[in-house]
């Protein structure tokens, strides 16, 4: 019996060993490394960074996790570089940071055609996949987004604009996006980066600058800027590009594959979402607690602004015939479809909730 019993102990133990050699190791989170220059209360952060890092962690089961460093790697000219060096794995790229290379997402950056973020992003998002994808101005990135701030308004510390005169010689702060636009309607652009924005402000270095409700709130500039002039559409916008390093994606397993892409999709739509509703609350906080007053001028005022900037379409519609797209004119007019059919379509459901 006792060396029966031997011969079963030793059996048994080499069964436990096999199967300790068999069975699969657990498995170890791959961390993506998404670098962000903007804080945590932002609305572009909120609908980009944060409600993805949750929704990925979700479809992975926490296989896939997100580290959003303290501080950003690098600056936010920059970010397109420290995706495609590899020092980050996702950034959101300021398109006017690129602006010589993305040329056919600017579409979005014609004056007085943002008629939401969320329709204007999500209009982008697939007009991108329909006509701009086959050209390849992301090689090298996998785009994950496009996000299109709403619509900018003339922000003002002495006056409104009550006619297009009242723009000559104005020095208006625009970051770049809209130094065009400042500059055919006859005022100075004054380019400095975001972070210093209230410094001009305050110290009345400029006399206005270009934003919404949501930039007055961010850049603490509403006991300065007494008037934001509001323009049909805005006079251009700001787009962002979410990208990830193009190897990085192609060294997930294909299962990794598929609950990236469930996590991301439909992010364009949640971006601008998230800022259509940072802009109303900006809105309530900058006329009921800074005492800013946004002035609607008459329609007269608002023609002649767009007769000036109606050059914009025709610039665009000539970059993108350069660039090889076959129809600009088609894409032109599918994207204001798509961005007037999502906006009817928003207008005629329930409010948002706040995201």
């Amino acid at each position: 019996m006792k060396g029966k019993a031997s011969v079963f102990a030793t059996a048994a133990g080499a069964t436990v060993a096999i199967a300790s050699l068999c069975a699969s190791p657990p498995l170890q989170a791959k961390e993506l490394i998404y670098n962000s220059y903007l804080p945590p209360q932002n609305a572009l952060y909120k609908g980009a960074i944060a409600g993805f890092s949750k929704r990925l962690a979700k479809e992975s089961g926490g296989n896939l996790t997100v580290n959003i460093p303290a501080a950003s790697l690098g600056p936010q000219w920059k970010q397109w570089q420290l995706v495609t060096s590899g020092v980050a794995d996702i950034a959101i790229v300021p398109n006017h940071s690129r602006r010589q290379a993305l040329v056919l997402p600017d579409v979005a950056n014609l004056a007085f055609l943002t008629k939401s973020a969320q329709s204007s992003s999500q209009a982008l998002w697939n007009t991108q996949q329909k006509f701009f994808a086959p050209l390849d101005e992301y090689k090298g990135v996998k785009l994950i987004a496009l996000c299109v701030l709403p619509g900018r308004e003339l922000g003002t510390l002495k006056a409104p604009i009550k006619q297009l005169a009242d723009l000559k010689g104005l020095k208006i702060w625009s970051g770049l996006t809209q130094k065009t636009q400042i500059e055919a309607l006859g005022a100075v652009d004054v380019s400095v980066p975001f972070p210093k924005v209230y410094e001009v402000v305050s110290k009345g270095t400029v006399d206005g600058m270009i934003g919404s409700p949501s930039t007055i709130l961010a850049t603490r500039t509403g006991k300065f800027v007494k008037f934001l002039t509001k323009t049909d559409g805005g006079i251009g916008t700001a787009i962002f590009s979410v990208v990830m390093n193009a190897n990085t994606f192609k060294s997930l397993s294909a299962a990794e594959m598929e609950q990236f892409e469930k996590a991301a999709a439909g992010m364009s739509t949640v971006c601008g979402r998230a800022m259509d509703v940072g802009e109303r609350i900006g809105a309530k906080v900058i006329t009921k607690k800074m005492g800013v007053t946004i002035y609607e001028p008459d329609r007269a005022v608002l023609d002649r602004i767009a007769e000036k900037l109606a050059f914009m379409k025709g610039r665009w519609l000539a970059a993108a015939k350069k660039r090889g797209l076959a129809n600009p004119q088609e894409a032109y007019d599918f994207y204001v479809s798509e961005m007037t059919r999502i906006a009817s379509a928003n207008a005629a459901a329930k409010p948002m909730k706040k995201p």
